[in-house]
């Protein structure tokens, strides 16, 4: 394994736990939720929504952290399920600043010819710009790619 990831557990089915150097616990949940997709697509089917918990109010930047959670992200992509869909929460506001993080990650991996990111976005309220951003992530090599892609966009000949 990289010395410059951290090792994981994992606890259960898709749901894997990294402790860092600081002690601080993050849990990466990848669980299906078809009932956000019934407004985009309803032929949408066998996606996984990513969450991200961390036992600390504050997580410190920690570049292993990051460099885990892509490793986790391509092992799972690769080997386990053939797409993603990483929804940001905004519970507390901070939605944009996840992602951007997303994109940042996303921008920095090098993995970029095998995955491939869409973003979709849904919006309430056209002039408050209350939208929804939908990242949809895949990869190319998978025998259902362009399925999944043409389910996330809802395009079906």
């Amino acid at each position: 394994m990289d010395t410059k990831i951290y090792k994981w557990n994992e606890k259960e089915e898709y749901t894997f736990e990294i402790i860092t150097d600081n002690f601080e616990v993050y849990n990466l949940i990848f669980k299906t939720k078809d009932r956000h997709f019934t407004d985009f697509c309803q032929e949408c089917r066998d996606v996984y929504e990513i969450d991200l918990r961390c036992s600390c109010f504050k997580p410190k930047r920690d570049e292993k952290v990051k460099n885990t959670i892509i490793e986790i992200l391509k092992e799972v992509l690769s080997n386990r399920c053939d797409s993603l869909v990483y929804l940001c929460d905004d519970s507390d506001f901070r939605a944009s600043c996840r992602e951007l993080l997303f994109d940042k990650w996303y921008d920095e991996n090098d993995e970029q010819e095998q995955i491939e990111k869409f973003v979709k976005s849904r919006c309430t309220d056209e002039e408050t710009q209350d939208c929804l951003n939908m990242y949809f992530i895949a990869d190319k090599n998978r025998e259902n790619y362009e399925g999944n892609v043409d389910d996330f966009f809802c395009e079906h000949t």
